[in-house]
């Protein structure tokens, strides 16, 4: 299906009368009755939609090759940061790094399992504004920082507040 198609049959009112869809696609069914789901016969993860009498709607299908590269281009090496952070006023904000945590080699073989298992999720955020015009934000994969792990070889962490002393 294409974007504009899942966004007129799963879409809600939003703010300032747009009509979107955003929300997170796991595992188990969100309230629009979406979720992911990883066939064991196939390589492919998708995007189900409600039920259909016994069958599920495929929404949106990928390859779990594809998802694994692109996953390997995005993190060969990567630097995640913790921050503290508080507004100084309404349009200002500051950030203070206390942790940083370097991950390489993402374990791509895992990628599939723990997005059958509900650990890699899928936040979708489509938006129809009042006068047509639409908006995709893309399909963006995420993980919990506690499960990093999973996915990354065992992690060097640096405590930030530890090592300006």
């Amino acid at each position: 299906m294409r974007a504009a198609d899942v966004l007129n049959k799963y879409g809600y009112v939003g703010k300032g009368a747009h009509w979107r869809l955003a929300n997170t696609q796991s595992a188990t069914p969100n309230s629009q009755g979406m979720f992911l789901r990883v066939p064991d016969s196939e390589r492919v993860v998708e995007l189900v939609g409600r039920r259909l009498g016994s069958h599920a709607e495929v929404l949106f299908r990928w390859d779990l090759e594809v998802l694994e590269e692109r996953l390997l281009e995005k993190h060969p090496k990567t630097y995640w940061v913790g921050a503290i952070s508080r507004r100084t006023n309404v349009l200002n904000e500051e950030f203070h790094y206390v942790k940083a945590q370097f991950t390489r080699d993402p374990m791509v073989a895992n990628l599939g399992p723990l997005i059958q298992a509900g650990k890699v999720v899928l936040e979708l955020s489509f938006k129809r504004t009042i006068t047509g015009g639409e908006s995709n934000h893309g399909f963006n994969w995420r993980m919990d920082a506690v499960n990093r792990h999973l996915l990354f070889p065992p992690l060097i962490v640096h405590d930030l507040l530890l090592e300006e002393a």
